[in-house]
């Protein structure tokens, strides 16, 4: 039993150190992703300006042509035509946004996914270069790891009345059935291990072990949603972890306490099997976030 113990917390580990990317970069970055109707085809193109002149690696334009950010600049990973880069750049904000040098096709794709760290306090700008028109929202914040936006673009006056309306469109409904996913996989999960030990054979054992396994998993489940959406992947999945070693200190003391009073159940066996659902359970977990993150 020992070895299985060693085993399976090796995996635990393991687990908790996996990269969910394997890339250049350390980990996944905040992003911003903007979605766009109304624009109808219309040759367009969008950014968002920052509060900041500098986010990362991208900045304002210092009038050095060397540091310009277009497809005329030799070297240059931008794709931005010359003259919708120059017609940005020249664009003054009346509350001091920035530009910084990022700019999407969006009549083309009818969206603005900023995935590597966008500024956090923004305007969404777009720019109709048949018109030379500029059209500006208001004033916005990310509101989560990855803040999702519906941009609804009302023209029925032409380019040069063009109106924007801007709304959070973060998926709480799907984030809420992950939830609910994530919480009966993981209660099945440590019920089924209990069954396996022989620890439901009374009822009270199986009223404490059900009912606590109800109380830790909401709770568990609950916070690392909160955690996922402010922190990202590696927050959640770190959380996770330690969130599972909480659990299983938790349990492991309380099924001792109580289900060890009229020696029926060993401590050793109580302590195994809290060891031993808490480690499955939070294997799977990290296992089907990388297999199928849409539901967690």
């Amino acid at each position: 039993m020992r070895k299985i113990l060693c085993f399976i917390l090796a995996c635990v580990l393991l687990c908790a150190l996996m990269p969910v990317n394997v890339n250049a970069d350390i980990g996944p970055k905040p992003s911003v992703t903007v979605r766009f109707s109304g624009i109808n085809g219309q040759q367009c193109y969008g950014t968002l300006l920052s509060s900041d002149q500098c986010v990362l690696m991208s900045k304002a334009w210092d009038g050095n042509e060397e540091n310009a950010r277009h497809a005329g600049v030799e070297g240059s990973y931008s794709t931005t035509p010359e003259e919708i880069w120059r017609a940005f750049v020249d664009y003054k904000d009346p509350d001091g946004f920035y530009y910084l040098q990022e700019t999407w096709n969006c009549g083309k794709t009818n969206a603005i996914e900023w995935v590597n760290v966008p500024p956090s306090v923004f305007k969404v700008l777009l720019y109709f270069p048949e018109s030379g028109v500029f059209v500006s929202s208001g004033i916005y914040e990310t509101y989560a790891f990855d803040s999702y936006y519906s941009v609804r673009l009302e023209t029925s006056g032409g380019s040069e009345n063009a109106v924007m309306i801007v709304e959070e469109d973060y998926d709480y409904f799907g984030e809420a059935v992950s939830f609910v996913i994530r919480a009966m996989l993981t209660l099945l999960v440590e019920i089924g291990v209990a069954f396996s030990f022989g620890l439901l054979s009374t009822k009270k054992a199986a009223y404490v072990i059900i009912t606590t396994n109800i109380v830790t998993q909401i709770l568990l489940n609950a916070a690392a949603q909160v955690v996922g959406y402010r922190g990202g992947e590696f927050s959640l999945i770190f959380f996770y972890f330690i969130g599972e070693l909480l659990v299983l200190l938790f349990e492991a003391i309380l099924y001792s306490l109580v289900l060890c009073r009229d020696g029926r159940y060993k401590r050793s066996e109580i302590i195994a099997y809290a060891t031993v659902s808490n480690a499955i359970s939070f294997i799977i977990g990290v296992l089907l976030s990388l297999v199928v993150p849409l539901f967690f």
